[in-house]
């Protein structure tokens, strides 16, 4: 099922072998979105840190799940040798029937996947962000990169007021992995970035 995808090795990693040795036979016998996304996920995990395998386990069996969607749109994004990010296209495809923060969501993630590839903060960008941010205002992401792309020392208020939870070394550590790869713990931390690791809320916001 999974033979042409570079998964994780026992010598690469004994633990996570054993994690995703379990959850590909959870797939065979129940193939659900969300444990396919766990196999994804548990290889964005260190010491693997391989995204584009977990893109390549979300692209070989791609669904009309909104999270795996969402997942898959944000690994793209932020992979700079994807330039053909096929989950936004199909998110973009269904954008009508997307509620208002999953369309926010979208909208972050356009402009994060456009302005990654040009580095320009172009008027269509803008338009895009402020779509996002109209439609949710709420998420730390999006207020966070239209600060990047403007400037504007508000914007940055505004993204650190929305952090609802920071996660500190000692949180992470006790964190199960298991947890870090939930598909909604991912997307809360690396797509709306609500939850935000201390380290990552001092690189931002100090």
């Amino acid at each position: 099922m999974f033979e042409n995808i570079d998964l994780i090795s026992l010598e690469d990693n004994k633990n996570l072998y054993k994690i995703q040795a379990d959850l590909i036979e959870e797939y065979r016998k129940n193939a659900t979105s969300n444990v396919l996304i766990r196999i994804a996920l548990l290889q964005t995990i260190s010491p693997i840190s391989n995204q584009i395998g977990a893109i390549n386990v979300l692209e070989s069996f791609i669904k009309k799940d909104f999270k795996l969607l969402i997942i898959g749109a944000y690994l793209s994004a932020e992979c700079l040798d994807i330039n053909n990010n096929k989950f936004l296209n199909i998110l973009l495809r269904d954008y009508d029937h997307l509620d208002r923060a999953q369309k926010a969501m979208v909208m972050y993630l356009l402009t994060l996947h456009n302005y990654n590839r040009s580095n320009v903060t172009s008027e269509k960008n803008i338009q895009i962000i402020l779509e996002s941010i109209e439609l949710e205002d709420k998420f730390v992401s999006n207020y966070y990169l239209y600060y990047i792309m403007n400037g504007n020392v508000d914007d940055k208020h505004k993204a650190r007021a929305n952090v609802i939870n920071i996660l500190s070394t000692d949180d992470i550590a006790k964190t199960h992995i298991e947890e870090l790869i939930d598909p909604d713990f991912f997307i809360e931390e690396h797509i709306t970035m609500r939850t935000l690791s201390q380290v990552a809320y001092e690189a931002m916001f100090s």
